[in-house]
């Protein structure tokens, strides 16, 4: 699946999802951005973890967009296993999103766990910390030490991509495998000096990054998140159909 095709077989609001579904197994989040709400972007996993859009965040067809400025969307995560520790860095995660990014000048948080303190943090952004030329694709987890995994020049600008993350939850960067489009990617980077997972107690953020500074600009479109690693064949089947696990 390509391009606008990602959108065509978008469930409508209020998605449900068919909980028989083998790629349900281990999900604690599921929201598709699907721009039918103004306010809130919904959880439709049954944790109901709803977000809400911040600031100039808006709400349209291809999901919510960013401004590169101050919006962002956060997540209220008191419930469903998002809160410390799952993504801190000592449990196995995956976590999928759907994005089409405009140029940023320096870097953008796609989606990030806490702030850059003693707490640590962990999430995803692009810039040019993958040694590229703004577009690389990074995962970081930072605890006592820090594991950074980049992907030079893995987003292509003003296009849909399609990502899924999956780490084992040992803190060494060979336990992070990232597929663009249903494809693994090879880092480019890889920092590998996380000991001590991190302790931040803090939301989900979407289109923003540490300090509440790295402000996103584009569409995300999907969000989910797993509490175990997906296989390679299920990160195939989410790109081919991202979908597929919604009733319709």
């Amino acid at each position: 699946m390509a391009g606008e095709q990602f959108f065509y077989n978008r469930p409508l609001f209020p998605a449900q999802l068919d909980m028989s579904h083998p790629l349900t197994k281990g999900l604690v989040g599921c929201w598709v951005l699907n721009g039918s709400d103004q306010i809130r972007v919904w959880d439709s996993s049954p944790y109901k973890n709803h977000g809400y859009l911040v600031n100039t965040a808006k709400g349209r067809w291809q999901g919510v967009y960013f401004d590169n400025a101050n919006s962002q969307v956060g997540f209220p995560l008191a419930v469903g296993g998002l809160t410390h520790p799952l993504l801190a860095g000592a449990s196995a995660f995956s976590c999928a999103f759907l994005i089409k990014a405009n140029p940023v000048p320096d870097i953008a948080g796609i989606w990030t766990k806490g702030l850059d303190d003693a707490s640590g943090w962990t999430g995803c952004y692009f810039g040019t910390t993958g040694g590229g030329s703004g577009d690389d694709l990074v995962f970081a987890i930072k605890g006592t030490g820090q594991m950074t995994i980049g992907y030079t020049d893995a987003i292509v600008l003003n296009a849909n991509d399609f990502f899924t993350v999956t780490y084992d939850g040992k803190m060494a960067a060979a336990g992070v495998v990232t597929y663009k489009n249903g494809v693994v990617l090879t880092p480019t980077v890889a920092g590998d000096t996380l000991t001590v997972a991190n302790t931040n107690t803090a939301d989900i953020i979407l289109g923003n990054g540490l300090q509440y500074s790295w402000f996103y600009g584009g569409f995300i479109s999907l969000f989910v998140v797993w509490n175990r690693v997906l296989t390679k064949v299920e990160c195939s089947q989410l790109h081919l159909n991202p979908y597929n696990m919604f009733l319709r």
